[in-house]
């Protein structure tokens, strides 16, 4: 989020947040769906370091461990493949 004024409120992070969560939720599979999590991961840091609730950093490590799981999962295929 770019505007510092903006920035100041929780809702306008989760008005973002919910923006990626649809992108996610509606093709998880699709190849947008990585660049979905991390942005999750990205904006939870974020509201995080704004509002210093223990419960965002949690979330943002969260979506970044959902992230790293399927990173994961297809570096394990990529080995049979290669």
């Amino acid at each position: 989020m770019k505007s510092a004024k903006k920035q100041k409120y929780r809702d306008q992070w989760e008005t973002c947040i919910n923006r990626f969560r649809l992108a996610y939720k509606t093709d998880k599979s699709g190849p947008h769906a990585p660049e979905a999590l991390y942005m999750i991961g990205v904006l939870y840091e974020g509201l995080a370091k704004k509002s210093l609730r223990q419960k965002d950093f949690e979330t943002a490590e969260h979506y970044f461990q959902r992230l790293k799981s399927i990173v994961d999962y297809f570096r394990g295929i990529l080995k049979y493949v290669a």
